[in-house]
């Protein structure tokens, strides 16, 4: 493990400069590694080849155990979204398309009901972008077998028929 800057052996960088590269390297043969300071504020570690072979296993390493533990916590979420859907319960993605909704969700989730966001649908009938997107989005829905639902600011009014007509409750 590298140890804390305060631990490291030091030299200046007036030294790297006096006694030029073969000295540094003479400190890093004996001691593994050594810190360049320029003003007393550190500037550069400079390790042995053994050194930094071990800050690399020791980061695959943990790398490594950060991958376990995400596939453990795939796993029992996924567990987890079997006993609900084996419960019947429906899982249904709110606000779709904001924040951090995402397609994966609806390709690897067993979604069952899509909110489509009121931000897409308020400026509906006359917003092409809106039309665009809401229009994608109820397509997309229903290929996918998903109850599609649009967040409808109130009063709404003359596109309440548009929406029943493409299966949007």
């Amino acid at each position: 493990r590298l140890d804390s800057f305060a631990q490291l052996p030091r030299t200046p960088a007036s030294d790297v400069k006096r006694l030029g590269w073969r000295g540094v390297m003479r400190t890093v043969g004996r001691e593994g590694k050594v810190l360049v300071t320029n003003h007393d504020q550190p500037e550069a570690v400079i390790l042995s080849t053994d050194e930094y072979q071990r800050l690399m296993q020791a980061a695959e390493g943990a790398q490594a155990q950060q991958d376990a533990a995400l596939d453990t916590l795939r796993r029992r979420f996924d567990q987890r979204l079997a006993a609900l859907a084996a419960l019947k319960v429906a899982l249904v993605i709110d606000d779709f398309g904001t924040g951090y909704s995402s397609l994966a969700y609806l390709k690897n989730l067993p979604i069952r009901k899509l909110k489509i966001d009121q931000s897409f649908v308020r400026g509906l009938p006359h917003d092409a972008g809106d039309h665009a997107l809401v229009s994608a989005i109820v397509h997309m829905g229903h290929a996918l077998h998903m109850q599609v639902v649009a967040v409808v600011p109130v009063p709404f009014g003359p596109i309440e028929p548009e929406f029943a007509r493409r299966g949007v409750i």
